[in-house]
């Protein structure tokens, strides 16, 4: 039997003991479009490029001609995160998504260059998640550092 299966039998056997017992029950099952799939990521690209991963395309869903609005927490200069929002309008803050073959990226090379983020260095990535933020939800990257990835300049010293 696989996984699914048995999860969903053991979920009708509680049912079935709880009613005979005369307890009310109420499921609600997730959907699988609400949870972050563990692997959505945005990573920056020595060129200024950011890509999107299959996952990220999947959990945010990114099509072309849409835009990302990208923000940081002017309330904690610590916070190294990034924070966006899609559109369907590009407006005055608005990055244009591209399409590479089956993938998505935004230039983001002047937007790195105006934070003082080191694309360059090909040493970070960004974890992707949605937050909410009041009624509003947002994306949060959340920059994490890649493990075993240097520049061949930083090894040769």
């Amino acid at each position: 039997m696989n996984i699914w299966f048995q999860l969903k039998l053991h979920v009708y056997l509680q049912c079935v003991i709880a009613k005979k017992r005369g307890a009310m029950v109420t499921l609600r099952f997730h959907k699988l479009s609400d949870i972050n799939p563990g692997r959505a990521k945005a990573t920056p690209h020595r060129t200024g490029k950011t890509g999107f991963s299959g996952e990220a395309i999947t959990y945010l869903g990114i099509k072309e001609g849409m835009y990302l609005r990208v923000a940081s927490n002017e309330d904690d200069p610590n916070d190294e995160n990034l924070y966006g929002a899609l559109s369907a309008e590009q407006g005055d803050d608005g990055l244009r998504i591209c399409k590479a073959g089956r993938y998505y990226y935004v230039n983001t090379r002047g937007l790195y260059d105006q934070i003082g983020f080191d694309y360059a260095a090909g040493k970070y990535t960004f974890d992707i998640s949605k937050i909410k933020i009041g009624d509003e939800e947002y994306i949060k990257f959340t920059k994490r550092p890649l493990k075993g990835r240097a520049r061949k300049e930083d090894t040769d010293k």
